[in-house]
């Protein structure tokens, strides 16, 4: 196997480091945890159904 500089495998790996380094990729990354945190911290009680007041029971054969 040859270790030439222009061998595909290096450019492929240089290609895979380069994403980590760009800035665009980490500004996608914050915007979408911070979409996810505000989905999760806006959750509150609203959504779910109100309990609805029960009306007292009669009693059964009396």
């Amino acid at each position: 196997m040859s270790h030439h500089p222009n061998h595909p495998r290096h450019t492929q790996d240089k290609k895979k480091t380069q994403v980590h380094k760009d800035w665009r990729t980490w500004t996608i990354v914050i915007l979408m945890l911070a979409g996810m945190a505000a989905y999760i911290l806006t959750l509150d009680e609203s959504v779910v159904p109100a309990v609805q007041p029960q009306e007292p029971m009669e009693a059964i054969g009396g």
